[in-house]
Order: C-alpha cells, then structure tokens, then sequence
C-alpha cells in the first residue's frame, strides 16, 4: 500500500508540472520533467484570441515571459489599424532557434531567431491581425504587398524601434530610404500593387529587390500615417485596386502622393551615418 502512495504521489507531481497555470495572467505552461516549458497558452485581455506558443529551443520561463509580453502589447497595438478583417481566434507560435527567416501562414507564425533579441514577431503578427491579401484563399500577395508589409514594417519599427529585424534593421526607415532614392535605387509605388509583376519582389531568390520593396513600403505608409489621418490609411489597406481606391479615398492621384513623399524624404530626412550605413544589408 505504501509503495502503491508513493508511486501515486510521484505521478501527482509530474501532472502538476505537466501542466502548471499562472491565474494571475491565465497562461498554462506545458511543462516537461526538467521544468522546460514545452508549450505556453494564454487568452488576449480581450478573451478574443488564443495565442499557442510552442517553444521549440526550450527558452527560459524569462524568455517566455518576455514573448508573452511582447505578443499582448503587439496584439493591441496592431488591432488599433483594424479594418474589419476577421482573424483566426487561435494562433500558433513556433519559436525557432535556427538564423532563418520568418513568415506567417493563416493561424500561425513561424518565427525565428528566438534566442536573441532580434525577431519580427509584431510584422508578422499584422499580417496575422489585418490579412493578406484575398480572403477567400490562404494568405497570398494576389493584392501587391505595398500596404500588407508597409503596416508591418511600420508597426514593428513604432513598438520597437531599436530591433535589428528585416528591412531596415533598428535604423529608420525613412533614412535608408533615402539612401536608395540617392542612389538611383527607387521603385515605383505602382509596381509594389500590381498584381503582374508583385511576385519579383516576394521571393527570396531575390533578396535584394525584396529588400529594396520592403524599405519602399515601409517608408511610404509611415510617411502616410505622418501626413494623413489614421482612418484613411487604414481604409486603404490589402485593398484589390489599390490606385483607384486611393484615389477615392484621399481624393489625389497615388502618384502625386509618391513624389510628395519623394520629395520629403530627399529634403527633410537626415542622411545615413557612417554606422548606419555600414549596417545596410545592401549597401
């Protein structure tokens, strides 16, 4: 009898580790027997969605934490450029220790580069929160990806500024956007919505031009939240014709728009520094 409340007691234990919960933030741990979070789930304060983060190269419950954290103040941040999009209400995470790139499918975020500092959970998540692009398929660009990865780039770069993350890597995007445009590096804002040519800036094949387009877009809808108000940025975002809606909603032609922002960027931003622009991933 007594072995059998031995052994009934040791099972108790691991269940209880197996599987602990913080009620002061209603996170559950799945836990293994070297107190390794395994898994972590939690609801948003919203009680609207439910973030499964897998925690594949074993983080610290600091690290964790620290994640959990960074989703909550993602997840507000982004849900105040809402445009009626309806998400997934359950999201996984898989955190990947591996220097790869990270990407977002429908319900899920494969995000690397966990062990250090420098990940791109709050772009990724936008696309999660917003959509991209038809709604009636899985997440594609059949709507350009000015908007989808502008939002992204912008919203990461707002929360956190100082993180070395694809495009601009802690540097203002505006800055390394000037430093493509004086050096004839520029590409038209109607190519980033055009549905013939969007896939040149979307493969890794060709990373360059993906880099250049995504310092485009993010530099261009930051440029439009400065200058415009929220409400008509936000109207505008994975829209289908994006220059005809443009031009119905801000009442100017997107071109006139693209060389006021030029023209902004060459006269009013700051040049690169000789650190800056050693940090270029592109020089």
């Amino acid at each position: 009898m007594r072995k059998f409340q031995i052994i009934l007691l040791h099972c108790l234990v691991i269940t209880l580790f197996a599987c602990s919960k913080n009620t002061s933030s209603d996170v559950v741990d799945k836990v293994n027997e070297n107190h390794d979070i395994l898994k972590r789930e939690f609801l948003t304060n919203d009680k609207k969605t439910k973030f499964v983060v897998h925690n594949e190269p074993k983080l610290s419950k600091e690290k964790m934490d620290k994640i959990t954290d960074e989703i909550h103040s993602s997840y507000q941040q982004i849900l105040k450029y809402s445009n009626g999009y309806e998400w997934e209400d359950r999201i996984n995470i898989y955190l990947k220790a591996q220097n790869l790139t990270s990407y977002a499918q429908k319900g899920e975020i494969y995000l690397y580069n966990t062990r250090g500092s420098d990940y791109p959970l709050t772009h990724e998540l936008t696309h999660l929160l917003l959509g991209y692009g038809n709604p009636k398929f899985e997440m594609n660009a059949d709507y350009g990806i000015l908007t989808q990865e502008g939002f992204g780039v912008y919203i990461e770069e707002m929360l956190y500024p100082e993180r070395k993350v694809f495009p601009n890597y802690g540097i203002d995007v505006h800055k390394v956007m000037k430093y493509l445009l004086e050096n004839n590096r520029n590409i038209p804002i109607f190519d980033l919505v055009n549905k013939s040519v969007r896939h040149k800036y979307l493969g890794e094949s060709n990373y360059p031009e993906m880099w250049k387009a995504y310092v485009h877009a993010g530099s261009f809808i930051k440029y439009l939240f400065e200058n415009y108000k929220r409400d008509l940025v936000i109207n505008i975002y994975n829209s289908p014709d994006f220059a005809k809606e443009f031009e119905t909603v801000f009442d100017q032609k997107l071109q006139t728009v693209e060389e006021n922002w030029i023209n902004y960027i060459l006269t009013e931003i700051q040049p690169l520094n000789s650190e800056e622009r050693a940090a270029l991933l592109y020089p």
